[in-house]
């Protein structure tokens, strides 16, 4: 293999990272909203301070 086929090779793999890593924070964002919207609980509610 030669050096350009492997420096695209490892390109690849870095958008492939950058790709997993950004689809597991939305995934958490989204949870971390869902839980303070739909939590009935009071450390459900405590970062409410944070979007009043």
């Amino acid at each position: 293999m030669n050096f350009i086929q492997h420096s695209i090779n490892w390109s690849k793999g870095k958008i492939f990272e950058a790709t997993v890593i950004e689809v597991f924070g939305l995934l958490t964002v989204v949870a971390g909203f869902l839980f303070w919207k739909l939590g009935s609980t009071p450390g459900a509610k405590a970062p409410e301070w944070v979007w009043a």
